[in-house]
């Protein structure tokens, strides 16, 4: 949550898929007041005033049916065999949603179900990362993207 303030995010959803633990989601740290404590934290280190909204929603499915269709997912998974190099250059151009999974990524069919919205599936390296150092490496890779591709 910090990285994401830090970095500009406007919203952060967190969602359990089939890898993540059920009991993630009763940890005190989800807590509204610590929520806002790591917003801040991020907030002030990326000199932003302005905080992502969070929404911590409980299941797959449910956040499936919440997510916004209006907008392009871009979705990032370690087996992918695409990566930025495969996006067209007016992808990065708009404001997207991007979709990180948990360490060790997203099953085969939460993945398949991403296509299908469709959703470009990408990897971010050979490594495994942690979610949030997916978030930054993610935001890094889609920014320097958008400014190779404007400076064209």
């Amino acid at each position: 949550l910090q990285y994401s303030a830090c970095i500009g995010l406007q919203e952060v959803v967190l969602f359990r898929s089939a890898r993540v633990e059920k009991s993630y989601f009763s940890s005190p740290l989800l807590s509204p007041d610590k929520i806002k404590e790591q917003l801040w934290m991020g907030a002030e280190q990326g000199k932003r005033t302005d905080l992502p909204t969070v929404k911590v929603v409980g299941s797959w499915h449910e956040w499936l049916e919440q997510c916004s269709k209006e907008l392009p997912l871009l979705a990032f998974h370690p087996d992918s065999a695409e990566n930025f190099a495969h996006l067209p250059r007016s992808a990065s151009q708009q404001p997207l949603n991007l979709v990180i999974g948990p360490e060790g990524g997203l099953l085969d069919g939460e993945v398949e179900t991403l296509k299908r919205l469709p959703a470009k599936v990408l990897e971010l390296g050979p490594q495994l990362l942690r979610t949030e150092t997916a978030v930054v490496a993610a935001f890094s890779q889609l920014q320097l993207h958008r400014m190779l591709h404007n400076s064209g």
